[in-house]
């Protein structure tokens, strides 16, 4: 069964204690999500600003956090039998303009690098959906763009000879796995 990771800042770009269970105490009820109906967001002014408070200056701490996070869901996954399947998010123009120079290619380098080492399959679709007019706000794609963006997801996740590829391969938009016959 999937499952949502929630990761909190504080406003300093700290990661927050986390408590154990499921969801942070923030998620109250079931969280529900309705085809063709963009979620609340703050706007645009709200999301560039904490763009800016998250990645200028790089927070290397921060960075490291996230990626022990990942390393350790990683490890939790391998020792449960848990087929793990990451997927790199589009970010727009707007976005990654505002990270440090250098810093968007040097996370994914890391990230892909982490995967590999891992065997975790990566499917990048990083580096699609980058226009500004495909966003409610710079961080969320509209609703009709999130089904485009979701059914290429599916599609890759759905052939039939994905399984087996798992381990080192890296799945982009440009390289989905081949269908068996």
């Amino acid at each position: 069964m999937p499952w949502v990771v929630f990761e909190k800042y504080d406003s300093n770009g700290v990661l927050a204690p986390r408590k154990k269970g499921q969801f942070p105490e923030e998620a109250i009820g079931s969280i529900q999500a309705f085809p063709n109906v963009p979620m609340e967001n703050v706007g645009n002014i709200k999301t560039i600003q904490q763009y800016i408070r998250r990645y200028r200056p790089e927070n290397a701490q921060a960075v490291r956090e996230q990626f022990d996070s990942l390393t350790g869901i990683m490890q939790v996954c391998k020792d449960n039998d848990i087929q793990l399947i990451l997927v790199s998010m589009p970010l727009s123009k707007t976005n990654i303009e505002l990270l440090p120079d250098g810093f968007y290619s040097r996370y994914n380098s890391r990230l892909q690098q982490l995967c590999a080492h891992a065997k975790v399959p990566l499917f990048d679709l990083s580096n699609s959906y980058q226009a500004d007019e495909v966003y409610t706000d710079t961080v969320h794609l509209k609703p009709e763009v999130s089904q485009q963006f979701l059914a290429k997801l599916v599609n890759a996740i759905s052939k039939k000879d994905f399984v087996a590829s798992l381990g080192t391969s890296r799945l982009s938009a440009s390289n989905p796995p081949k269908q068996s016959l």
